[in-house]
């Protein structure tokens, strides 16, 4: 995917996928599969990074005098901030002598980064402790066995070590330990694409030319139903009701609040939805160009699934294309 970006932004490119900072890497990956996309739906004007009055957006589709900016909803700073320094524990545990055993380290942070070196030599204590071929014995006789764990503390920290012992042939892995953490499922809410929205209508308020606006919402999970509410404002929960919040594109059924006047930002066309975004390419990805009300698709014969507005219906039915 890399090699069909002009050669004059494959280094830039190259530089964000190996950026230590996971949201640089993610941002390039999410343009990335875009630009690959719009490859495969047949479109050969492609103009990437093209300039404008307040700095360039994405892409620009030429024949059509059509811009893409595409950006990711995501956790928030605090969020991402204690993520890395997880991930900093994660690193430092990852140079635990395992032995003759898998490990696996659930983590309980705290606000600090600590230092592992004192507890990464607790764990290795703690592992020569068990015997590696009695273990496996129990693992393979006994149908409820568990693997031994220990719970260690450390500057507030604490990490649960479990060990699972290795097959007599199985070869040594010098690093086994993986982290455990549940999916956090409101990372990505209506609120958080009402304001990615926002901040992109911001950056580009002097754009002259229409503008269709990508978020990869890959990071938590995000209904239809949520999609719509920051599209076209929340729906009253209960018939009588009154209006709650306006969206992007005001339906007066949802908002009792006309479309927002011409001149508070670009022509927003289009927003495009990707979920399950992966760097092995588009086959998992799931693309919805949800669209103004009563307005045409901004992608003529695109092969991505649209959704348009119907206000009496809880949510917006994608149509299949």
């Amino acid at each position: 995917m890399t090699a069909a970006i002009p050669t004059a932004h494959q280094s830039e490119l190259i530089s964000r996928l190996r950026d230590t900072d996971d949201r640089r890497a993610k941002d390039a990956l999410t343009e990335l599969v875009v630009h690959e996309g719009l490859l495969q739906a047949g479109r050969t004007d492609i103009e990437v990074a093209p300039t404008t009055a307040e700095g360039a957006t994405d892409y620009r589709l030429t024949d059509l005098g059509l811009h893409l900016e595409v950006t990711r909803a995501g956790v928030s700073d605090q969020k991402h901030g204690e993520q890395r320094r997880r991930l900093q524990v994660l690193q430092g545990l990852n140079q635990v002598n395992c032995g003759r055993f898998s490990l696996r380290a659930a983590i309980h942070g705290a606000k600090g980064t600590p230092s592992v070196k004192t507890v990464r030599a607790d764990i290795e204590t703690w592992i020569a402790t068990l015997d590696p071929v009695a273990e496996r014995t129990k693992l393979e006789t006994d149908q409820w066995y568990e693997p031994p764990s220990q719970a260690f503390t450390f500057d507030d920290w604490k990490v649960t070590i479990s060990a699972t012992p290795l097959r007599a042939d199985a070869e040594t892995e010098p690093v086994l330990s993986t982290i455990l953490e549940t999916l956090d499922i409101k990372s990505v809410s209506a609120e958080s694409v009402k304001n990615t929205l926002k901040k992109k209508r911001t950056q580009h308020a002097a754009l002259t030319e229409p503008l269709l606006i990508v978020i990869d919402v890959s990071a938590g999970h995000l209904s239809d139903a949520q999609v719509a509410d920051a599209l076209y404002g929340r729906r009253p929960l209960i018939g009588w009701d009154p209006p709650r919040e306006t969206g992007l594109w005001n339906v007066p059924e949802r908002t009792q609040t006309p479309t927002e006047p011409p001149g508070t930002g670009p022509d927003i066309v289009g927003v495009m939805v990707l979920d399950h975004l992966h760097f092995t390419g588009l086959d998992a990805v799931e693309a919805t160009l949800w669209l103004p009300p009563d307005s045409p698709s901004p992608l003529p014969d695109s092969r991505w699934r649209t959704a348009r507005c119907d206000p009496k219906a809880q949510w917006h039915r994608p149509e299949c294309r």
